[in-house]
């Protein structure tokens, strides 16, 4: 954090800019609390989630004791240094933040949030309602009229490698039932697609370009817990089971809130979830018509226009 605050640092001594956005810049927005005179731009920080959490409620425990102090320091700073910031903004809804304690004698998450930052609603790069003819999407990206899609991927890190491998052993167990389905794999740039297993209607791709088309496009997708991932998913709405990280606060608090509140997606537990029992939900909601809630769209354009009002 301290290298990439003084990376930046250097850059805006040589020159004068009109404006500084942090999105998500954690060692952005740390060090000019803790240096406020270094400031001389009009800031806006941006974030999707708002609050760290321990994975276990053990008070006694370091996990605890450091998410506690990490909440009550981003509480303190903007009540010490209120100027810092020109504008936070919320990447989602109101109703998206948590609805409990940053931890003991610290204030409610979603009032605090109510009261320091402005909600934008979700952002996307594109218009989802761009993608709703499927049939033409699916031809477009190479997809044959007579099969269905499972789309796996995972996160384009390492740590995806054993959902992978669970995702095409559960389809090979299946597969006789739905003779019309292919399973596409996507590697992503840090696994070699050798070390993934192949099969009859299993394809492995190192790097799909474009990924989000073929969220839109998919019949059912299977994934890790990502926001990114997930909210493209529900825009779309494209059944999808999704397993977040083990010890990863945000997918297992903050994102699985926003997926409920929205009523999409299943969640799974990788541990708790067996091959034959993965099979069995592909199974079940393969091409399943979702019912959730339509995620609303707009929020990249009102979060424009809350930046440009600095400048």
């Amino acid at each position: 954090m301290a290298a990439n605050f003084m990376t930046f640092a250097d850059v805006v001594e040589r020159e004068d800019y009109d404006l500084w956005v942090g999105d998500e810049g954690w060692d952005l927005d740390y060090f000019l609390h803790e240096n406020p005179e270094l400031k001389r731009a009009p800031y806006a920080f941006l974030t999707d989630f708002i609050g760290v959490l321990p994975m276990r409620d053990d008070k006694g425990s370091v996990e605890f004791r450091r998410a506690w102090d990490k909440n009550a320091e981003n509480i303190d700073h903007l009540r010490l240094h209120p100027d810092v910031r020109d504008l936070s903004i919320m990447v989602g809804d109101e109703e998206d933040v948590l609805d409990r304690e940053f931890g003991p004698d610290l204030p409610n998450m979603r009032q605090w949030g109510r009261e320091h930052f402005r909600f934008s609603g979700y952002t996307y790069h594109f218009d989802p309602g761009t993608y709703a003819d499927k049939a033409a999407l699916r031809h477009e990206l190479g997809y044959r009229d007579d099969e269905r899609v499972i789309l796996v991927s995972a996160g384009g890190t390492s740590v995806g490698r054993n959902l992978l491998r669970k995702c095409a052993a559960a389809f090979s167990l299946v597969a006789h039932q739905i003779p019309d389905v292919r399973m596409l794999l996507v590697a992503g740039p840090r696994l070699d697609p050798a070390e993934l297993p192949g099969g009859p209607r299993i394809d492995v791709r190192p790097y799909v370009p474009h990924l989000f088309r073929h969220h839109a496009a998919a019949h059912l997708a299977i994934v890790q817990g990502g926001l990114t991932t997930t909210m493209e998913l529900a825009a779309f709405q494209t059944p999808f089971l999704y397993f977040p990280l083990r010890n990863h606060f945000e997918q297992n608090f903050h994102v699985a809130r926003r997926l409920d509140r929205l009523g999409a997606g299943v969640r799974m537990d990788y541990d708790m979830t067996s091959p034959e029992e993965l099979g069995a939900a592909i199974l079940d909601h393969l091409g399943k018509r979702v019912q959730g809630r339509e995620v609303p769209t707009g929020g990249t354009e009102r979060a424009a226009r809350m930046i440009a009002n600095l400048i």
